[in-house]
């Protein structure tokens, strides 16, 4: 504003317009005379002007309205009618005189009618430029004729109220399309306009019903109430503004925050129902915490958060420690697990309570560069799923080491039957000795099975690594399934020569378990396709069927121990959920990963990934 008139910088209008934003208090002055420059010449000009501070709803100043009325031909005339006034006093001694001055006062009269008609014209082009404004922000307006309660809008106004016609409508007829609930608050609010008490200011949201269109519509309507000088108000006017999108979005940000906190609090249910524990970690402010169930589990202080997100560590067996920060880190690290957490793991002892097993299952979330922000999830209590598991295990182990000895000598006498029934040339005592043992071997293998489940709950699975061509372990089993499978076509891709440095045996294990459970669970005459593909320096191995496919809530425990997909069409498919639970421990001690993905009735991929030899 100073570089637009600076020839009012040193006339004190600056130093009250900061003295208004500053203190909040208006500022009024009548006939004020100010010099500006007017077509290159320094001229005087008078004016009516009043700083008002602008003050938002929480009472912080944040700018300052001005408004000014040039008053320059009125103050002239004021000052030359004082000049007329003298002069007529004067011509009380020369009346030759006063008649000369009268002409002239007559003449200057003229000349000040003419200005007046000037000034109209100049509030009529104001008038019209905020019209424009008005027009541009879509704000309607409307005038009450408090002595007649007749109501008169613009074209804008009328449309917001449903009306297509009719400028002038009685008071009444307008609150009768206001929406019921709301009529009553804005008939008070309009009365305790028209009250000095008010300052006659009006403010208030409500609905309207369209008299003609019938559509539901939110307004915003401000005024202002003008006093005659008995304190009656005379006239009402203000303007209206369509809210209804704006209400809408707060209605549906209304209730997008009751679904949420519908959805805390089955969260809630569901947690306390399964007696889960959680922790949030805020990974950029280092504040750690654990809810109540988890410090009851791991036996931690009654504290809401720790600054140190090692405060959970101290309280697990030092044995599993390792394995669960590396965890953490892996799934800390952006690219590498997808920020997915998952583990089993040991809790001390403590207040006479035994040794815990929990299972942790987390996500990490980063931000858009990849930077770790958060660490949620939960814990379960396992300690039961582990003792029955353990159960099981000694039960297997102690009856799969009494059942080898029988076996054993069993296996013995068949091949003793098989020889004297070569002798002897007795072919139908040869062949039931050799159905007999091949029996014998698949019993024998199924007791291996349960062994290894054992010797892998305690850790114990050996692996033998050698160097071989993944090519040849794949023809193996191709020969094998050419001879045993043929009720489904099993098609091998190529496979490229890639050496691996593994136990052979145990990776052609998981290739035919893999290969079996696709013939187990896939319809006859269905294709199951094998293929082997190295990928930078893994070698991936995937076997699809055609089958039933597998639901996605049973996906992530497939590989788990003893765990057998529910269904009433699996009845008749037998197996004691151990064969992929083996594969799992097979394919980690390798230093690998396996997975499945799959589509309820539309099949498996079933695939694992080990690394190539150096």
């Amino acid at each position: 504003l100073s570089d637009v008139l600076p020839d009012i910088c040193e006339q004190g209008f600056f130093a009250l317009l900061n003295q208004v934003y500053t203190a909040g208090k208006e500022y009024h002055n009548a006939d004020c005379k100010t010099q500006l420059m007017v077509d290159g010449q320094l001229q005087t000009k008078y004016f009516d002007f009043s700083f008002k501070p602008l003050i938002d709803a929480q009472g912080t100043i944040y700018g300052v309205v001005n408004t000014a009325v040039e008053t320059t031909e009125r103050t002239l005339f004021a000052q030359q009618l004082q000049q007329v006034n003298q002069e007529l006093s004067a011509l009380n001694e020369e009346f030759q005189a006063a008649n000369e001055e009268l002409l002239a006062t007559n003449e200057e009269l003229h000349s000040m009618h003419n200005q007046r008609d000037s000034l109209h014209r100049g509030l009529a082009a104001r008038e019209e430029r905020l019209r424009f404004a008005m027009n541009a922000a879509r704000v309607g307006t409307w005038d009450l004729d408090i002595q007649n309660n007749l109501v008169s809008w613009d074209d804008r106004c009328k449309e917001l109220y449903g009306f297509s016609k009719n400028d002038i409508v009685p008071y009444a007829e307008v609150l009768r399309y206001m929406h019921p609930d709301d009529a009553p608050e804005v008939n008070e609010a309009v009365q305790y306009a028209l009250t000095p008490a008010s300052d006659g200011f009006y403010d208030v949201e409500f609905r309207t019903i369209g008299a003609e269109d019938g559509k539901l519509r939110w307004l915003y309507c401000s005024g202002k109430a003008f006093f005659d000088e008995h304190g009656k108000a005379y006239r009402f006017s203000g303007i209206a503004q369509d809210i209804t999108e704006q209400k809408q979005q707060e209605e549906a940000l209304h209730l997008a925050h009751l679904k949420l906190k519908e959805k805390e609090e089955q969260l809630t249910t569901a947690k306390e129902a399964a007696q889960l524990g959680l922790f949030d970690w805020d990974l950029v402010n280092k504040v750690y915490k654990w809810d109540a169930r988890f410090r009851q589990l791991y036996g931690m202080p009654e504290q809401d958060s720790f600054d140190d997100s090692q405060a959970a560590f101290k309280h697990l067996h030092p044995d599993d420690v390792p394995r669960i920060k590396a965890a953490v880190l892996l799934s800390q690290t952006y690219g590498k697990s997808d920020g997915v957490y998952d583990i089993e793991y040991r809790i001390l002892p403590f207040s006479g309570n035994p040794e815990r097993w929990v299972r942790a299952i987390g996500k990490t979330l980063f931000d858009s560069d990849g930077t770790p922000v958060r660490f949620i999830g939960s814990v379960l209590d396992i300690t039961e799923q582990k003792r029955q598991d353990q159960r099981r295990i000694d039960f297997i182990g102690i009856v799969s080491h009494e059942l080898r000895s029988p076996l054993t000598s069993l296996n013995g006498y068949l091949q003793m039957l098989q020889l004297h029934a070569a002798k002897k040339d007795d072919q139908f005592t040869g062949n039931i000795a050799a159905k007999a043992r091949r029996q014998s071997d698949r019993m024998a293998g199924m007791i291996t099975g349960f062994l290894d489940v054992a010797r892998a709950g305690e850790g114990k699975i050996q692996i033998q690594s050698k160097p071989f061509d993944i090519a040849e372990l794949i023809k193996a089993a191709e020969e094998e399934s050419l001879a045993t499978i043929t009720s489904h076509k099993v098609i091998y891709h190529p496979v490229e020569h890639v050496m691996i440095n593994a136990d052979q045996d145990k990776i052609e294990q998981v290739l035919i378990n893999f290969i079996n459970n696709a013939v187990k669970y896939s319809p006859q005459a269905t294709t199951i396709n094998v293929s082997a593909v190295q990928q930078d320096q893994h070698i991936r191995v995937c076997v699809k069927d055609e089958g039933m496919g597998i639901a996605a809530k049973d996906l992530p425990y497939v590989f788990d121990r003893f765990y057998r997909v529910d269904g009433e069409h699996l009845k008749t498919v037998k197996g004691f959920g151990i064969g992929l639970y083996l594969c799992r421990e097979i394919i980690e001690r390798h230093g690998g990963r396996l997975g499945v993905d799959s589509v309820v009735g539309e099949g498996s991929n079933f695939w694992f990934e080990i690394p190539v030899a150096n």
